[in-house]
């Protein structure tokens, strides 16, 4: 998985590109604990180019949402792929991650 990292208004917006799998989970949360640590804690997961997510991912998705909500942020799914929307359906996470059709929206719900 590839991510570019780019800023609106003070939120930070990841764009993943790849698979997110077991083989990136622990980069992937200590990139996301590094922000909390730094008082990054408001974060956009743009997975528009995701193309395929393991449960080890949504694991992550988790720990990440619980650590920037126990640091006073909140992370934000922006333009779910359909793997990544089929996946995160599948366990019935839909609606309990915060999802926004554009990174626009998700970055004001960050705020």
């Amino acid at each position: 998985m590839k991510a570019t990292l780019s800023m609106q208004n003070g939120v930070a917006v990841y764009a993943l590109r790849g698979d997110f799998d077991f083989l990136v989970r622990e980069a992937f949360l200590r990139e996301m604990s590094d922000r909390a640590e730094k008082g990054q804690t408001r974060i956009v997961l743009n997975l528009r180019r995701v193309t395929y997510m393991t449960s080890s991912a949504i694991g992550a998705l988790i720990a990440a949402d619980k650590l920037l909500r126990g640091a006073g942020g909140r992370l934000v799914l922006s333009q779910l792929s359909a793997p990544a929307r089929a996946s995160l359906k599948l366990v019935g996470l839909l609606n309990h991650l915060s999802v926004c059709t554009d990174d626009a929206g998700a970055a004001a719900l960050c705020v």
